[in-house]
């Protein structure tokens, strides 16, 4: 591990700060932590446990930041190459397909999608080079089932979620590189600010639980560590969503009633 560089974008709080933390304690060289927020816990006394960790502010919904964000890696690490990409911002916004404000729709998918196919770009090469990397996804169980009041959110969940599938057997069968492993983290609620407003039912909540970000980051890592690609499934029944996009209209639209999930968003 120390001779590891590793990218977690989304590492302002959260998820994204749970996984940086969790990577400094496994022993990675490095871990670089992006956001367009300043990143507070590193600033702040807690910084001083986490010397390996460096904060870059980058705004990777445009990217030409994320082209800057790659010449100052390079810059600043020099003697190693990125060698673990956890793509894992995302932003949630909620509101009906014909509400959503002027630019929400592209900016959602920029964040939670695009900025995925930018960063691959700029530094799966050095991967393929070195014939080794990791690389995570933050998805959701939004990328099986639609939702009311979330068809942005939604679409760049199945879009990231297809990017990462197709990513895996280009490794394997065009670029000959099956030791770059790839993970996607398919999750249904936190208790993180992103879900804040997102409410389901009783039984919606019973089936999928509020996730705390250290517990899943833990799995991540874990995975990571046994460098192996894989889905990581929170809560385990998140495994549902798959099940239940493949059954008959009825049974879909039934257990879209009793989750509550086109109810669950408090605008």
């Amino acid at each position: 591990w120390n001779d590891q560089l590793a990218i977690v974008t989304g590492a302002s709080g959260g998820l994204g700060a749970s996984i940086a933390k969790k990577l400094i304690a496994r022993g990675c060289g490095g871990v670089i932590c992006v956001d367009i927020k300043n990143n507070e816990w590193l600033q702040k006394g807690e910084g001083n446990n986490y010397p390996r960790a460096k904060s870059i502010r980058c705004d990777i919904s445009r990217p030409e930041e994320i082209t800057q964000l790659a010449n100052t890696i390079k810059e600043q690490f020099s003697d190693r190459k990125v060698s673990i990409l956890i793509s894992n911002a995302g932003i949630m916004h909620g509101a009906p397909l014909l509400d959503l404000p002027e630019g929400q729709f592209e900016k959602t998918i920029n964040v939670n999608f695009t900025s995925s196919y930018y960063l691959l770009r700029a530094f799966l090469p050095d991967m393929i080079s070195a014939g080794r990397g990791h690389i995570v996804a933050t998805s959701s169980v939004m990328a099986y089932l639609g939702v009311s009041r979330l068809s942005d959110y939604v679409a760049s969940k199945h879009a990231l979620t297809g990017l990462m599938e197709s990513l895996r057997y280009e490794l394997d069968k065009i670029y000959r590189k099956p030791n770059i492993r790839t993970s996607i983290v398919v999750l249904g609620q936190m208790t993180t600010p992103l879900f804040s407003k997102y409410k389901m039912s009783s039984i919606g909540g019973f089936l999928m639980p509020l996730q705390d970000p250290d517990s899943v980051a833990e799995d991540i890592v874990d995975n990571i560590h046994l460098n192996k690609s894989s889905y990581i499934y929170r809560p385990y029944l998140a495994r549902l969503a798959t099940i239940v996009q493949a059954m008959p209209q009825w049974i879909r639209d039934l257990a879209q009633k009793i989750s509550g999930a086109d109810e669950a968003f408090q605008n």
